[in-house]
C-alpha cells in the first residue's frame, strides 16, 4: 500500500447499501439514469446473481452489468466455462490453487450444501478465482442475513438462487472494491482515489480487464506516486502489471534520486521499501548506466538488500523472482542463476562462512553491477574486500587496473565508464550572451543546492540546426526564443516532440518559445503535448510588479517559492483545459493569464510564461536578485525529468 496521511478504514455500514432508502454520494455529474444504476448495486430487492466476499461482507452485484469486462463475460456465459462438479473444480485447481484455505472451504461447502464450483483463470499475473453457483437452499442462507429484504424477497431469491456466483475478493479493501463496482456501474469515479487504494483498485482494473480504470490508476500514480515515500511501490507495480511510461518514469526518479533513496546510513525508513524489491527489480535499477549514487554507496545498498534477503530466509526473493523471471526483458539476457554468477572456484567458495556463501548466491549478478574500478581504492580496501564477495583473482585485477589504469587487466565483468546523470540543455533562440546568461543562472542554481548534475550546456538555434543526434544526450531541455528566433521554428518543432515521445517529458518552454512568429512550431504545437496552445497572436506586456498567484503550492515546480515578480515580457498563451486533468495550472498572473503550467500525463512538459532572461541584460526583464526565478527554472527542468 502507498504511503497516505489519512486513515483508510476497511469496513462500511452494511445498512448503506442494503437499505432500500439509502443516500449514496454521488457527484455532480451523475445523471438520474447512474443513480438508479447505483441504487440497484448490492440491493437485494433487484435480485442479484454474484456475490463478492470481501473481507468480512458480502456485496451483491448483477452479472449483466459486470459482462462488460470480458473476464467476466467468460465467466458467466462462455461455453468453455460452464458449471462443473466440485469434484472435477478441484482437479482443475490442483497444483496451483488446492491449498488455499478458502477453496478448501469453499470445496468443503459444496460438499455439504450440493453446489457446484467453477474456477476460471485469468491473466498470468492474476489468481485463480473460485465462483459457486449455489442450489436455492445455498443461496436462501446468503440472502437471509438481511431477514428484512429476505423475507419480502423470499420468492425473487428461489427464482434466482440456482444462478447466484459467489466470488472470493477477501485480500481486497471494501473501500477499493466499492469504487471498483461503482465504476463497473457507471463507468464513473465517485469516490475519490487515493494513496491508500489507488493500488488495490488498479489491480482490480487488471484482474478484470477494465482498461480504462487502470489507465485512471495509472495517471494517478503517475502525479501522486512519484515521490520518496512511495516510488519503489509504484515501480514495482508498474514492472508487475506492464505499465511501461509508469515504469519508465518512476525509474528515472529512482535513478536521480539514488543517493538519497539507497543511502543505508540514512534515519530514514523508505530503504525496507527497496529491500522489499525482487532482484529482478533491484538489477533494473543499480545496472542503469543513469542512476546517481557513489559506487561505494551503491555496493553497500546492494549488500544491505542481500543481508535482508538472508535473514528473510530468501523466501521473499525466491517467489518475486521467479514472478519476475518472465516480464523482465533484462532477466532473459543475463545469467539469473545465482549460484553461477561468482567467478570463485568451489575450493575458495567453500573457505567462506555459510552466511558469505548463501549472500554471494542471493546477490547474484548483482555484484557486478558495481563500477569497482571508479571506486576510491581505500574505500575498496575497507568497505569491498572485507565482505568477500569478489573471489581472490578479481580482487587482484581490480588492485592491477587502480595502479596501471589499463582497463585489459580486468574481466569482462568489470566496467570503467562513468555513469551519466542529469544533463541540461538551454536551447535559445536569441544572442549568444542571452543564452548564457540562462544557463548561467540555471549553472549556479544547480551549484547552489548542491545536485549532482553532469552538465548544464547551452546551444545556439538561431544560428543552426541543431542535430536529433546531440539533442537526444540530454535528460532536460529549456526552450526560449526572442526577436532574433529559431533558424527553422517547424523542424525544432518535430524535433522537440520526439525528443519529448521518447523521454516521456523533459521539455520546458519559455517566452517567447511559446508565441505568436516566434513560437515553436511542427508535431509540438499541432500535437498535445504541451499544456498551453503555442504561436498565441499577440505579446503582453505586464506592468513590472505583477506578482505571481501560486495556485498549487504542494506541487514541486513551487513548492517552498516566496514570491516571484513577473517583470515586463510574457505572451497571452490560452490554457488548453482538460477534462481528465492531464493539464495543470500551477500559477497566474494576477490577470488570470497563466504563469505556469504542466503536462502531467504519460509526458511531462511545462509552460512558463516569463521571459528567462533576467534583468542582467534585459532592464525591465525579472529581477535577478530574486532567488525564485531562477529556483522556478531549474524546478521545472528537474520536474519535467522526473529528477524531483
Amino acid at each position: 500500500m502507498l504511503s497516505d496521511n489519512k486513515n483508510n478504514s476497511d469496513t462500511v455500514d452494511e445498512q448503506e447499501y442494503n437499505n432500500n432508502n439509502s443516500n449514496v454520494e454521488l457527484s455532480s455529474a451523475v445523471t438520474p439514469l447512474e443513480q438508479h444504476l447505483l441504487w440497484s448495486m448490492n440491493n437485494l430487492e433487484m435480485v442479484p446473481d454474484v456475490c463478492f466476499l470481501v473481507k468480512n461482507e458480502r456485496i451483491y452485484a448483477h452479472k449483466l452489468i459486470l459482462a462488460r469486462s470480458t473476464v467476466f463475460r467468460n465467466m458467466f456465459y462462455n461455453p468453455l466455462f460452464t458449471t462443473t462438479t466440485s469434484t472435477t473444480a478441484t482437479t482443475t485447481t490442483g497444483n496451483n490453487n488446492n491449498h488455499h484455505p478458502f477453496i478448501q472451504q469453499q470445496q468443503q461447502h459444496s460438499h455439504n450444501s450440493g453446489e457446484h464450483s467453477i474456477t476460471t483463470p485469468l491473466s498470468p499475473s492474476s489468481s485463480t478465482i473460485t465462483t459457486t453457483t449455489t442450489t436455492t437452499a445455498a443461496a436462501a442462507a446468503i440472502f437471509s442475513r438481511d431477514d428484512t429484504v429476505a423475507h419480502n424477497n423470499q420468492n425473487n431469491t428461489n427464482n434466482n438462487a440456482n444462478n447466484m456466483t459467489v466470488i472470493d475478493e477477501r485480500e481486497c479493501s471494501i473501500e477499493a472494491f466499492l469504487i471498483f463496482l461503482k465504476y463497473m456501474y457507471i463507468d464513473k469515479i465517485v469516490d475519490n482515489i487515493t494513496l491508500g487504494n489507488v493500488i488495490e483498485i488498479s489491480n482490480l482494473a487488471n484482474k478484470y480487464s477494465i482498461n480504462s480504470l487502470e489507465q485512471t490508476c495509472e495517471r494517478y500514480m503517475s502525479e501522486h506516486c512519484l515521490n520518496d515515500d512511495n516510488i519503489f511501490s509504484t515501480f514495482v507495480h508498474a514492472r508487475l502489471y506492464s505499465m511501461r511510461t509508469l515504469e519508465v518514469n518512476s525509474l528515472k526518479y529512482i535513478l536521480h534520486n539514488a543517493s538519497r533513496l539507497l543511502d543505508v546510513n540514512s534515519e530514514d525508513n523508505r530503504l525496507h521499501a527497496f529491500y522489499d524489491l525482487c532482484h529482478d527489480d533491484v538489477y533494473a535499477i543499480v545496472s542503469d548506466n543513469a542512476i546517481n549514487i557513489s559506487e561505494i554507496a551503491l555496493f553497500q545498498a546492494i549488500v544491505n538488500w542481500g543481508v535482508t534477503q538472508c535473514e528473510r530466509g530468501n523466501h521473499h526473493y525466491h517467489h518475486y523472482h521467479h514472478y519476475h523471471s518472465n516480464s523482465s526483458s533484462s532477466s532473459s539476457s543475463r545469467n539469473t542463476n545465482m549460484s553461477s554468477s561468482s567467478n570463485m572456484s568451489s575450493q575458495e567458495l567453500s573457505m567462506l562462512s555459510p552466511q558469505t556463501q548463501l549472500l554471494i548466491r542471493v546477490l547474484g549478478d548483482l555484484i557486478y553491477a558495481v563500477r569497482y574500478p571508479l571506486m576510491d581504492q581505500v574505500d575498496f580496501v575497507k568497505l569491498v574486500r572485507p565482505t568477500c564477495v569478489l573471489s581472490q583473482s578479481e580482487m587482484l585485477d581490480i588492485a592491477s587496473f587502480y595502479i596501471t589504469r589499463d582497463s585489459s587487466v580486468l574481466s569482462h565483468k568489470f566496467v570503467t565508464t562513468p555513469r551519466r546523470t542529469i544533463r541540461i540543455l538551454i536551447l535559445g533562440g536569441d544572442r549568444d550572451e542571452r543564452i548564457e546568461n540562462v544557463r548561467k543562472l540555471v549553472d549556479d542554481e544547480v551549484k547552489r543546492l548542491g545536485i549532482d548534475a553532469e552538465c548544464v550546456d547551452k546551444f545556439n538555434a538561431n544560428k543552426k540546426m541543431i542535430t536529433k543526434s546531440k539533442l537526444f544526450e540530454y535528460s532536460a531541455i529549456l526552450a526560449f526564443s526572442n526577436s532574433s528566433n529559431f533558424v527553422d521554428r517547424t523542424v525544432l518543432g518535430d524535433l522537440l516532440a520526439e525528443f519529448v515521445e521518447k523521454n516521456n517529458g523533459g521539455l520546458v518552454i519559455t517566452t517567447f518559445a511559446n508565441s505568436g512568429g516566434l513560437s515553436l512550431k511542427g508535431k509540438l504545437a499541432d500535437s498535445d503535448m504541451c499544456p498551453c496552445a503555442l504561436g498565441s497572436p499577440q505579446h503582453d506586456y505586464s506592468t513590472a510588479d505583477n506578482p505571481m498567484i501560486v495556485l498549487d503550492k504542494a506541487h514541486p515546480i513551487v513548492k517552498g517559492v516566496d514570491r516571484f515578480i513577473l517583470g515586463k515580457y510574457r505572451c497571452r498563451s490560452p490554457f488548453k483545459h482538460t477534462k481528465d486533468g492531464k493539464n495543470k495550472l500551477l500559477a497566474t498572473w494576477p490577470d488570470n493569464i497563466p504563469a505556469i503550467a504542466v503536462r502531467c500525463d504519460k509526458e511531462r512538459v511545462v509552460i512558463l510564461n516569463f521571459f528567462a532572461v533576467n534583468n542582467e541584460l534585459i532592464t525591465e526583464s525579472w529581477n535577478k536578485n530574486q532567488p525564485a526565478g531562477a529556483q522556478i527554472i531549474l524546478n521545472s527542468l528537474l520536474w519535467s525529468s522526473y529528477a524531483i
